[in-house]
């Protein structure tokens, strides 16, 4: 497998463990506006692992048959965070999306 494949197939993984965690989180925020935007969070985040399914395919590979594993952790991660409060979500997720710009700046260069 070619490099340019794994890092697609690594990003995909990881945009759905992203989208769990968002919608995991939802559950601390009910009747608060935050609600939504973690819900936004979470579209976009689906956005991104579409694209990333097609690019896999378009280059005759395959999604990684271990992306539900990162959805399962993101999904403990989500109920974790939520477990600490609402302020460590916060920082959580603007620690997950730092790491993620980080991830994707590896992958270009």
């Amino acid at each position: 497998m070619n490099m340019e494949v794994f890092a697609l197939k690594f990003a995909h993984s990881m945009e759905r463990f992203a989208t769990q965690i968002y919608l995991t989180q939802c559950r601390a925020f009910s009747g608060s506006e935050i609600i939504d935007k973690l819900r936004m969070a979470s579209v976009n985040e689906q956005q991104h692992v579409k694209r990333l399914q097609k690019r896999i395919i378009e280059l005759n590979s395959s999604p990684s048959r271990l992306g539900f594993l990162f959805q399962l952790a993101g999904r403990l991660m989500g109920f974790i965070t939520v477990c600490l409060g609402r302020s460590f979500i916060l920082n959580a997720d603007t620690w997950i999306e730092k790491k993620a710009i980080k991830d994707y700046d590896g992958f270009i260069k």
